[in-house]
């Protein structure tokens, strides 16, 4: 079933979500307030939230090189995402070549690092993401950053989701 996060509710700003949290006018300021926190702490050309489906990812935030992505589902497949989000773990690497990992020409070249966000029962809601325009060694200490930002998110999200 495809992630429906892009299926505008007029009477409340807030947008449908069959696969997962939704994401109303509030949740998406303070998703942009971290991703931008994050962006400079980590000094990352582009950082991104994406909730998914089984087959599917919306942008729920984007700072930096990706601000105007598209707000409506995207095949998960050949996604960088997908890496976090099908061994519900999280997945660096310094740069990504295309041929390797089938990603999509706006990710070619890149340093990524992609950390789950989980719901109350363990679920992959989606994954957090940092990004650079080219190689990078992420830290320890980068990656930790990340990671709590992470967990801060997926907490909100599920106490977020509980109260609905």
């Amino acid at each position: 079933m495809p992630c429906s996060h892009s299926t505008p509710d007029p009477a409340s700003s807030r947008t449908s979500a069959s696969c997962g949290p939704v994401i109303d006018a509030p949740l998406r300021s303070a998703l942009d307030r971290v991703s931008s926190l994050v962006s400079r702490l980590l000094g990352a050309s582009m950082v991104t939230f994406v909730l998914v489906d089984d087959a599917h990812y919306v942008t729920a935030s984007t700072i930096g090189r990706g601000e105007g992505f598209a707000d409506f589902p995207l095949p998960l497949a050949g996604s960088l995402c997908a890496h976090v989000v099908t061994s519900d773990e999280r997945f660096v690497t310094n740069a990504v070549a295309a041929s390797h990992t089938g990603a999509t020409d706006r990710d070619f070249g890149c340093a990524y690092a992609g950390i789950e966000l989980l719901g109350l029962h363990g679920e992959v809601l989606g994954a957090f993401c940092a990004l650079d325009d080219g190689p990078r060694a992420w830290t320890i200490s980068e990656l930790a950053i990340l990671s709590d930002f992470a967990g801060l998110v997926s907490d909100h999200l599920t106490f977020d989701d509980a109260r609905r």
